[in-house]
């Protein structure tokens, strides 16, 4: 029996033993388990540049999993056709809305540090209709999920309670697929304008299981209405804005925000002669 000396001098070349890429040792001795202090041979081993392409092919395959995962949440939710694609912090007219200034940053900086608040979410409040509210939360959705691969689904509420009705689903989908799980475990859940939800009693029990269930992962939403004026004295949106207060951080559109929807749509008139 050979031991590491000898072993090293007579059975491993030294060309071998290191990998001429890195200069790490690519091999390490086998010590012989019944005679103490001698070794049976050398066995490989990766060396720093084995194991950082590795890693590498491992960091891909979880990419290449992160990416089906986040495109087929996205297709079942409609988030792949071009006009939801669209809405990106890119796209924002900076210059056209001063006031909404704060609120793009506020909502850019979450996006892009998103995952170290995944369980916090957002609320945008304001009683101006097309100020950017749904596009600034689209815009964090896109960004999570085509450029973190983090699971997001954006929805406007009251499409998502036709949607959770029963028996109503896509065609190309089996009629007992639980789109309701969906909501309830992704890792960003953005609601688009809950006020315009219809309180039924059904409708109210679905939100509220939905945002108790959600506790602990990130729910952006957005509101026309001051979420005390919308709960009023009722008891059933009192407990959902109850979990909203407690689910996200709100943030009010300043008064002077101007009815971004109607000035694009000015704007393309002028241009066009057509809306």
């Amino acid at each position: 029996m050979l031991n590491a000396q000898e072993l090293t001098r007579q059975t491993i070349p030294e060309s071998d033993a290191v990998c001429p890429v890195c200069g790490e040792d690519s091999t390490f001795l086998l010590p012989d388990p019944f005679n103490p202090g001698q070794f049976r041979g050398r066995m490989p081993r990766e060396c720093a540049c084995k194991r950082e392409a590795r890693k590498e092919r491992e960091r891909s395959a979880s990419r290449f999993r992160a990416r089906y995962v986040v495109d087929e949440i996205r297709d079942r939710w409609q988030m792949n056709e071009s006009e939801f694609q669209r809405q990106t912090f890119d796209a924002w007219r900076y210059e056209d809305n001063p006031a909404m200034n704060d609120i793009y940053d506020f909502c850019y900086q979450y996006a892009w540090n998103f995952q170290c608040h995944e369980n916090r979410g957002l609320m945008l409040i304001g009683w101006q209709n097309g100020t950017g509210k749904s596009h600034l939360l689209n815009s964090i959705a896109n960004h999570v999920s085509l450029k973190l691969l983090i699971p997001a689904i954006s929805v406007e509420v009251p499409v998502m309670m036709e949607r959770l009705r029963p028996f109503r689903t896509r065609k190309d989908e089996p009629k007992d697929y639980d789109y309701f799980e969906d909501l309830k475990r992704v890792s960003l859940l953005v609601l688009n304008d809950i006020a315009a939800c219809k309180s039924t009693e059904w409708a109210m029990e679905r939100l509220f299981i939905l945002l108790t269930a959600r506790q602990g992962k990130a729910t952006c939403v957005s509101m026309n209405e001051n979420p005390f004026d919308w709960a009023g004295a009722d008891l059933s949106r009192n407990r959902i804005r109850s979990r909203l207060e407690q689910l996200c951080d709100w943030r009010s559109i300043p008064k002077e925000a101007i009815d971004y929807r109607s000035h694009l749509r000015g704007q393309r008139k002028a241009k066009g002669g057509t809306e």
